[in-house]
């Protein structure tokens, strides 16, 4: 294509459209391309391209033919890849579904040799299919999805520096989770893409989802016991002060292993989901076993001799079931002690650490002032009977 019909197409599109913000954009990318200055053309190509306005406002199928078209062998492949996806999303909304899927095919020879560029190229394509639905709305290529995932994950592990691309990879990594219905790895890869994420590229309904969405994660996935990360997201403030609310609320109520505080919230959960509703056996055993870690946390380390008594009124079980609790708990190494079968008394010599609620952190401070209390209390006693030492050893 040549600079002529280029130039042109871009100064055409500054004086016809209406909109004289995009009129002035179209100025900015002809005053860029006539004096060559690529990076920041691409720059702001890709800002606007990432603009609902300016989409709306032109074909994007144009404004790639006629334009990026000419000059993307100039961009570094990174960018470019970066560019030329919601061209493609484009595309596909427009139900062009297939030249979707070519259009992003056709660079991966183009930047096959950049490791960054094509990682986020097939985090694209795997956006695409999860995307492309059958009538049951399950993804088409579930498999050639899973096999995506999996190479890409090790594309990304050979990554030396997190960024864009692991921000991409995550985010659709959670959605396929999501879509297989798998709660634990939804909750892993849900927190490291928004651990990865400005949260104020997310629409406020966007962050509502993936906050709702990751708290029923971590209360139906297997093996999550450790909610702090979560509750200490700001992702969860997008919950505050709205009609789902109370769902942080009985989280918080799980991870303090707050029986009676959580209860209140069980109709509101098994209404939320059918998932939740069906599951509330083994969301009572997860609150049973985080009972147990946490009383065990809140007894200093030389006073962790808990009575089977004890452990079943708090966790509510009988006590003939305390034991396999107990076994449980050991199983998933949430602690480590030993049962006095004959005493009915477990011993807890370690407690799995946590990330903890502002709560917890409170009542390990409060902990901590009673040490200090008890240590001056000492230092003062040896203080006052120091002469009466020095005395005897005379």
């Amino acid at each position: 294509m040549g600079s002529q019909k280029v130039e042109k197409y871009l100064h055409d599109k500054s004086i016809s459209l209406n909109d004289t913000n995009i009129a002035e954009q179209f100025q900015k990318l002809e005053s860029f391309y006539i004096n060559k200055l690529w990076n920041q053309l691409s720059e702001l190509a890709q800002q606007l391209v990432n603009d609902s306005n300016f989409v709306s406002a032109i074909d994007l199928n144009e404004f790639y033919d006629s334009f990026i078209k000419d000059f993307e062998h100039r961009i570094h492949p990174l960018k470019l890849v970066q560019l030329i996806i919601p061209i493609a999303e484009n595309k596909f909304k427009k139900e062009e579904k297939q030249a979707a899927f070519d259009f992003l095919k056709k660079f991966e020879n183009v930047v096959k040799n950049d490791a960054r560029a094509m990682t986020r190229l097939i985090s694209g394509e795997i956006h695409l299919y999860l995307l492309d639905l059958n009538e049951n709305g399950q993804c088409k290529e579930m498999d050639l999805v899973r096999n995506m995932i999996g190479e890409t994950e090790e594309r990304l592990n050979r990554l030396l520096e997190v960024g864009p691309v692991h921000t991409a990879f995550y985010k659709v990594s959670a959605a396929y989770q999501r879509h297989v219905g798998d709660y634990t790895a939804y909750y892993v890869e849900a927190l490291r893409y928004l651990g990865c994420e400005d949260l104020e590229n997310l629409k406020m309904t966007e962050r509502e989802e993936y906050a709702l969405l990751l708290c029923v994660a971590a209360l139906l996935g297997e093996g999550v016991y450790n909610f702090g990360e979560l509750l200490a997201h700001p992702i969860l403030e997008a919950l505050m002060g709205g009609p789902k609310e109370w769902i942080v609320n009985a989280l918080y109520a799980l991870n303090a292993g707050d029986w009676n505080e959580f209860d209140k919230f069980k109709g509101k959960l098994q209404d939320e989901a059918v998932d939740i509703s069906a599951n509330m056996k083994l969301i009572e055993e997860k609150l049973r076993l985080l009972c147990l870690m946490e009383m065990a946390a809140r007894h200093p380390p030389k006073q962790r001799n808990l009575s089977f008594a004890n452990i079943a009124k708090t966790a509510h079980l009988e006590e003939d079931q305390v034991e396999l609790l107990v076994m449980k708990a050991l199983a998933n190494d949430l602690i480590k002690g030993h049962i006095d079968q004959i005493s009915q008394i477990v011993n807890i010599t370690w407690v799995q650490p946590r990330a903890l609620s502002s709560e917890q952190i409170t009542a390990i401070e409060t902990r901590l002032n009673e040490w200090r209390v008890e240590v001056n209390k000492k230092e003062k006693l040896m203080e006052e009977n120091a002469s009466d030492i020095i005395i005897a050893c005379k």
